[in-house]
Parts: C-alpha cells; sequence; structure tokens
C-alpha cells in the first residue's frame, strides 16, 4: 500500500452564502497522478486550492504529511510549502518581471543560500528543459498563453516540490504545446517522490497520463478511483462527462486514420 501524503476530511467550503464543496474526504497517495474532473463551476479549482493549503474552508481538515495543517505553527506551516508547487490557471507570471527573474523568485524562497551563478545556470536548465531558454531576458507579455503556460511549469519544477498541483494546464493549448507539457508531466510524475495532482477537462490526460480520476458532482466527491476500474465501467454505470469525453477521444482518433 502507498503512503498517504494528503487527506482531508469532513471539508465543506462556501463563498458568499453559496455551497462549493460540502463534507468532502479523501486521501491523495504518494507518486499518483491524480486528475480532478466536472463541470464548469463544480468547485475543482477550489478543492485544488484547499488541498495546497492556499484557501482555508468552511470547516474540516487538511492534514499533509502526518501534520494537521490548521493547527500547526506559521514555520511549519512555511516548510510544508517549500515541498509544494501550484500552477493556477493563468500562469500567474509575475509581468514586470523578466522570464529569469519569475524562476529566480521560488529560488529565493527555497534556498536563500544560494549563489546567484548557481541560480542562473539552474534557470537556464529549466527553461531549456521546456524549450523556453530563448525567451529568458524576455517578459511576459511578450509570450503567448501556451508559452507563459510552459514558463510557469519551469518556474514550479525548478524546487522539485514532492507534491504538485496543475490547475487546467492544457487549457486553450495548440497540439505542440500540449504535447510538450503532456510530456513534462509524465516524466516529472515518474519520480518515486513525486505526487501530481491536475484539475483539468482535458481527455489527453484522462485517457493517457493519469493514474486516478476523481470526479467532483453536486457539491460533492461522486468517486475517487483508479483510471483503469473507471474505463472498465460498463457503460451504464460510467458518468456522462467521461463518457462524453471518451467519445470526443474515440471520434478524433478514428479522424486521424
Amino acid at each position: 500500500m502507498k503512503k498517504v501524503v494528503l487527506t482531508l476530511k469532513d471539508i465543506s467550503f462556501s463563498n458568499n452564502n453559496n455551497l462549493i464543496l460540502e463534507n468532502l474526504s479523501l486521501d491523495i497517495e504518494q507518486n499518483t497522478l491524480t486528475t480532478i474532473i466536472g463541470k464548469s463551476g463544480s468547485g475543482k479549482s477550489t478543492l485544488a486550492k484547499i488541498m495546497a493549503g492556499l484557501i482555508i474552508p468552511t470547516k474540516g481538515t487538511l492534514t499533509i504529511w502526518g501534520q494537521d495543517y490548521y493547527q500547526i505553527s506559521d514555520k511549519e506551516k512555511v516548510d510544508i510549502r517549500k515541498r509544494i508547487s501550484f500552477v493556477f490557471q493563468n500562469a500567474a507570471l509575475i509581468s514586470n518581471l523578466s522570464i529569469k527573474e519569475n524562476l529566480i523568485l521560488p529560488l529565493n524562497f527555497h534556498y536563500p543560500e544560494m549563489i546567484k551563478k548557481e541560480q542562473g545556470e539552474l534557470v537556464e536548465r529549466m527553461l531549456e528543459q521546456v524549450g523556453m531558454l530563448k525567451v529568458i531576458n524576455g517578459r511576459p507579455a511578450q509570450l503567448s498563453i501556451g508559452e507563459q503556460k510552459l514558463v510557469a511549469i519551469a518556474r514550479a519544477l525548478i524546487t522539485k516540490p514532492e507534491l504538485l498541483f496543475l490547475d487546467e494546464p492544457l487549457g486553450s493549448l495548440d497540439a505542440t504545446i500540449t504535447r510538450k507539457l503532456m510530456d513534462i508531466i509524465y516524466t516529472y510524475s515518474k519520480h518515486d517522490w513525486t505526487t501530481v495532482v491536475i484539475v483539468t477537462y482535458s481527455k489527453e490526460i484522462i485517457t493517457g497520463i493519469c493514474n486516478r480520476i476523481m470526479l467532483l458532482e453536486e457539491h460533492k466527491i461522486k468517486f475517487n478511483m483508479s483510471k483503469n476500474k473507471v474505463l472498465s465501467l460498463p457503460e451504464k454505470d460510467m458518468p456522462d462527462i467521461i463518457t462524453n469525453m471518451l467519445n470526443k477521444y474515440e471520434f478524433e482518433e478514428e479522424s486521424e486514420l
């Protein structure tokens, strides 16, 4: 049995009296790549941010690496955050900094003792891995949405996080950048110390690199199980959202023949 790295228990979240999540409980095991799927507005991004400790729920507990996150000291929370990276939907690059400076920021937080030469070399290696070394001195506004997401991935991975969250990483991307991002995420997820959680509606991730699928529906987790088990469900038991994804996937695969 794999080690559990994150547990939510009885989590509820409301915003302006609008119920978003209700009494959710779940475990995330080490070295899994879990996708959170659900209809638009179902609370997928909110759930991921609660799991990452970025927002506090209305009720419930979050346990990360055996520590009750809402009860530990601020210093202990910082120590946990240093082991986590979160890639937001909009990439969230800082517009008045260069691409290089954007990647140096997390290094300053995680490794304040690292000298500038080492920082520069590490930034160059990470940008080269995602095919973006050519824009190292550019600004975020000069990049396409896809290029910004590649840089955001590089920034997230530069500290070698043990727990990586990605919120809609493939949204609005062309096929070339989609494949590149998929390869990067999959390669990183193969490290035995890494756990990945992806909020997505992407059939490429659902049918490809993930190994667990979590469906969020009507404020609750409808199921959280292995991809192989989900895809082997009888059609009558398959949730509509997954059936629609698979039908679209099969149609597009046939169209390419």
